[in-house]
C-alpha cells in the first residue's frame, strides 16, 4: 500500500518541481531595481572621486588623538605583561628557595632532633 501510494506520489511531486523550475528559470526582470545607474562612467567618476576625496583628506584631530591613545594602550599592555613575567619568576624563585630550604632541615635533622 505503501509503495503504490509513494509510487504514483513521486512522479506528480517530480513534476510540480519542474514546472515551478521552468517558472522562475524563464521570468524576466524588466528593471533591475537594486543599482540604477544610467551610465556606467558616472558610476566609475563617482568611485574614483570617492577614492581620492578618501586618500587627499587631512588628517583629523581625532584620528590623531585615537592613534596616541591606541599607542598609549599598547605601551601599557607591554608594561604589564613584563610586570607579570617578574611578578612570576619572583614567585618561582621563591617557591625554589623554600624547597631548598626544607629539604637542608631534613637533612641536618637525626632522628627526631634537628640541628
Amino acid at each position: 500500500m505503501d509503495r503504490l501510494f509513494s509510487g504514483s506520489l513521486l512522479p506528480r511531486l517530480a513534476f510540480l518541481l519542474l514546472i515551478g523550475a521552468l517558472n522562475v528559470h524563464t521570468r524576466s526582470l524588466a528593471i533591475n531595481q537594486v543599482f540604477h545607474s544610467k551610465d556606467d562612467s558616472d558610476v566609475q567618476n563617482q568611485i574614483w572621486a570617492f577614492l581620492l576625496r578618501k586618500n587627499i583628506m587631512p588628517v583629523q584631530e581625532k584620528d590623531v588623538i585615537e592613534l596616541k591613545l591606541a599607542r598609549k594602550i599598547a605601551e601599557l599592555q607591554e608594561a604589564l605583561q613584563e610586570e607579570l613575567n617578574v611578578e612570576r619568576k619572583l614567585v618561582s624563585n621563591a617557591i625554589e628557595k623554600e624547597r631548598l630550604m626544607t629539604s637542608k632541615r631534613d637533612d641536618a635533622c637525626f632522628w627526631k632532633y634537628c640541628v
